[in-house]
């Protein structure tokens, strides 16, 4: 395995450094920016901070399941299947480099979010409480402990961070099987491309909606119409962040994502070792 996950990096590690470096350079605009007080640079850096966060795990993702569609489709990725490895590993290889690079890079983006943050918070000379106040002049210190640090804001945290990772999984592992699948029936018909991203789409958005439908009748029956009738700011904060950060908001999609996804792994390496040519 730590063969395979070598071979797949040094094909892969063009596009995950430059989605690296572009994001330091960004952040170095916003620094010489903050630093010299340029607004026009630490506009572009913030502005183009947020474009690769938007961007960066969307290219890992596309480009993870681009390049499993050509080892199925082209010439040049026969050689991988031609190796002593059993469809399990290379499915498995392919999968963990491309979650390892998502979760990499998603550090990276919040160690300099985090920077960013604070750094625009001490030029400002604000704090999280001097900005609540600002909201709201009842907000208090204990308030704004009690809102953001307690430990079912954390569990929540946690859910969040796992329903992330398995939704990313969840929709790779989708990709390689709808991408198998179309190879298995159609071979390499023109089409079979365009037809794997329209049966990704539906089964992944149909997947998502059922697990918030789930979610959405979990929320309405155990919170109802409360938020109408909170009195303060950080009454009305704090009954989000218990919604939010719900264990039970992230729960029926996160179990359905990791079903999904032992099923979709199981039939793409059942149908590359008992059905499709290569």
């Amino acid at each position: 395995m730590g063969t395979l996950l070598k071979y797949e990096f040094r094909r892969s590690r063009l596009i995950y450094l430059s989605i690296v470096g572009i994001t330091i350079f960004m952040e170095l605009l916003y620094l010489i920016g903050w630093g010299f007080q340029i607004d026009t640079l630490l506009g572009i850096g913030l502005l183009g901070g947020i474009v690769c966060i938007a961007l960066g795990a969307s290219a890992i993702l596309l480009y993870g399941i681009l390049q499993f569609h050509g080892d199925i489709s082209k010439r040049q990725g026969y050689l991988l299947f031609a190796t002593p490895r059993s469809a399990r590993q290379i499915v498995l290889a392919k999968l963990l480099l491309t979650l390892l690079a998502l979760i990499g890079i998603s550090i990276l983006f919040g160690v300099l979010i985090g920077l960013d943050i604070a750094l625009a918070l001490q030029r400002s000379g604000e704090t999280l409480l001097s900005i609540m106040k600002a909201l709201d002049p009842s907000v208090t210190a204990e308030q704004c402990r009690e809102v953001f640090l307690t430990p079912y804001n954390i569990v929540g945290l946690i859910m969040t961070i796992l329903t992330s990772i398995f939704s990313f999984v969840f929709q790779v592992v989708i990709a390689y099987l709808v991408i198998t699948a179309l190879k298995t029936i159609m071979g390499n018909q023109k089409g079979r491309l365009l037809l794997a991203i329209i049966a990704w789409f539906v089964i992944t958005n149909g997947i998502s909606t059922i697990g918030g439908f789930i979610t959405g009748a979990f929320l309405n029956h155990e919170f109802g119409n409360t938020i109408l009738n909170t009195s303060s700011l950080m009454d009305t904060l704090s009954l989000l962040l218990q919604m939010f950060f719900h264990p039970a908001f992230y729960l029926p999609s996160l179990i359905l994502y990791i079903l999904c996804s032992i099923a979709g792994f199981w039939g793409t390496t059942w149908l590359m070792d008992k059905k499709m040519s290569l």
